[in-house]
């Protein structure tokens, strides 16, 4: 019995591990979301598609002087499914605890620990038809992604599943 149940903690104490190997940047980090790591188009093959991130950025609503971070993802094959594959994988659009737009500074803040980083700036966009603002990211606030495996306990089980996670970070 203990080897049918063995390899399905080895990648627990792996990443226990792992984690506390981890360098000091990893403690300031913040899990965004998890997503599946695989996806099916509903056009073509019946084949799963790996998922991974492809960009992210930051939006902000003067207003309420609240910002986001919006992560989009991808697959191998989406150019050439299209709009045919399905839904693909949604955006992620999320409020941080900490990350706010100044009006004042037209820049996109984050603030935790006393310590106040400034991931973006925000100027005026004017094109024909409207008026945005454009927002540009300094480099010194991060979104990563990485495939965690978690674990769930059920009650009389462990079961593994994997997950792409994305991470917020400063630099």
């Amino acid at each position: 019995m203990f080897a049918q149940e063995f390899p399905r903690f080895v990648p627990f104490v792996v990443v226990v591990i792992a984690g506390m190997a981890a360098p000091s940047w990893a403690e300031s980090q913040i899990r965004i979301a998890s997503v599946a790591p695989e996806y099916r188009p509903t056009a073509g093959p019946e084949m799963p598609e790996p998922v991974s991130m492809q960009s992210y950025s930051f939006q902000v609503e003067p207003l309420t002087r609240r910002a986001r971070v919006v992560i989009d993802y991808t697959y191998p094959d989406q150019a050439a499914f299209g709009m045919d594959g399905g839904a693909a994988p949604q955006p992620t659009m999320a409020q941080l605890p900490g990350l706010k737009y100044d009006a004042t500074s037209k820049t996109v803040v984050y603030e935790a620990g006393g310590k106040r980083t400034v991931c973006a700036t925000v100027r005026d966009h004017k094109s024909f038809f409207r008026k945005s603002l454009a927002v540009r990211p300094t480099g010194a606030c991060a979104v990563t992604s990485r495939l965690v495996e978690h674990m769930a306990d059920n009650g009389w089980s462990i079961s593994q599943f994997p997950t792409v996670d994305t991470f917020f970070e400063v630099r």
